[in-house]
């Protein structure tokens, strides 16, 4: 089977970069070119979004915008009128829960595979998964298929383009190559717990037996999403007693960055750790792409004493690069009952094999991103590939608009918009 362009994984990444092609008005053109979507689960559209027990960082707003796009607008018309939908309209300016937003995109993923059905050059394949990528001398890709289920081979497909969105992954080995203050996080291997099953739901609760017999010292690295939302999840789930004051504690690599609507607004609530480079120059808006959000910013605000009532459980910290401060942090982790690396997420790829069937070797197989500037996925030494394209959680894209910002952003939003226009842009050269 031969098709123009093939998605791998049908996700926020997968059918946010459809969502996109239909606020342009180009899905009709980009379907009936031929376009196969595979996906190890049932259903298009929300991934794993719904097991994560947590508000989602972005306003409702982000996930319901392309719905005013009058191509968006007729395509999704039934979706619009079911009631989490009604709902995420009536709160677009407050941060909603991740079952909801899950509940949404998984009917905007079935308009999606309605939509497919209906062009007889695309499908949707469920319950499949891809087990490796061939590159082909003339720009053309060959992958091969196996169930999800069974692990049986399934008829490969060959593509002008291919997209990975195959999300992203968490592994306890490589938190422990990592070092923290100069200390090696293997030898604290039986008391770390990773972020994702944390968040996700009954996680916390799963930690509370453990909690309850005396692990009350939990220390959380990291300053970003996750490491917040992980000491939300501690004190907000669990119940208040469990923890002493200052018995969580959030060390940080690397500068906060707290997201204000305007600097003055910033300024007002004394935080004043930015300089113009920080700022959004289209929107003026401060850490716009990387600055704390939803819950984990209201935790830090309650936490450094903004506004009340304070929480005196969470305790903020630096590792700074003095000598003692680097004792100190050790000193934190080796006394800790639990901690918690908080590092963020790597992409999930599959294989991806030269003409001779030798692996290629990625960007971010090193920790580095998986696509450059143009969603183009990035090889060892730099270059890109042209036919292959990522977009997802962990890919490692990074949008225009806020010159300090090098770190990893994600969000519905940029899928639907900046992220999905790269990729279409890319797939329309091809």
């Amino acid at each position: 089977m031969h098709t123009s362009t093939l998605i791998l994984g049908a996700g926020p990444g997968g059918t946010g970069l459809l969502v996109c092609a239909a606020q342009r008005g180009e899905l009709s053109a980009l379907l009936d070119r031929g376009l196969v979507v595979v996906e190890r689960g049932e259903r298009m559209g929300a991934g794993t979004l719904g097991r994560y027990d947590l508000n989602s960082d972005s306003l409702a707003t982000s996930f319901v915008e392309f719905l005013e796009s009058k191509p968006a607008g007729r395509l999704f018309g039934d979706v619009a009128q079911w009631p989490v939908t009604r709902e995420l309209i009536r709160r677009r300016e407050t941060h909603v829960p991740l079952s909801d937003v899950a509940e949404f995109l998984g009917g905007v993923g079935d308009a999606l595979q309605r939509e497919l059905e209906r062009h007889p050059l695309s499908r949707f394949l469920a319950h499949t998964l891809a087990r490796s990528v061939l590159l082909r001398g003339d720009g053309s890709a060959e992958v091969e298929l196996c169930g999800a289920d069974d692990g049986a081979t399934r008829p490969s497909i060959t593509a002008d383009s291919v997209v990975l969105a195959l999300g992203a992954r968490q592994e306890l080995e490589d938190v422990l190559t990592e070092r923290v203050a100069g200390l090696d996080l293997a030898r604290l291997a039986d008391r770390i717990e990773l972020t994702d099953p944390l968040l996700s739901r009954g996680g916390v609760e799963r930690l509370r037996e453990r909690i309850e017999r005396g692990a009350r010292r939990v220390v959380i690295v990291g300053g970003a999403h996750s490491a917040f939302s992980v000491a939300w999840m501690l004190t907000e789930r669990l119940p208040a007693g469990l923890f002493e004051d200052g018995s969580v504690v959030l060390l940080h690599r690397s500068r906060l960055r707290i997201f204000y609507r305007t600097p003055q607004e910033a300024l007002e609530d004394g935080y004043g750790e930015f300089t113009d480079d920080d700022i959004c120059p289209r929107t003026g808006r401060v850490h716009r792409l990387g600055g704390l959000r939803g819950d984990g910013r209201a935790l830090w605000r309650r936490a450094t004493g903004r506004v009340a009532p304070g929480e005196c459980r969470v305790r903020i910290e630096p590792i700074v690069g003095s000598d003692e401060g680097r004792r100190r942090a050790r000193r934190l982790l080796e006394q800790a009952d639990v901690v918690v690396p908080a590092f963020g997420y790597r992409p999930r790829v599959v294989p991806l094999l030269d003409e001779g069937r030798r692996r290629l070797r990625l960007l971010s197989d090193n920790g580095g991103p998986l696509v450059g500037a143009d969603a183009r996925v990035l090889l060892e030494d730099g270059r890109s590939l042209p036919g292959l394209f990522g977009i997802g959680m962990g890919s490692g894209f990074v949008p225009p608009g806020e010159s300090s910002f090098h770190g990893q952003t994600n969000g519905v939003w940029l899928y639907h918009n900046v992220f999905g226009r790269r990729v279409l842009e890319g797939l329309g050269a091809r």
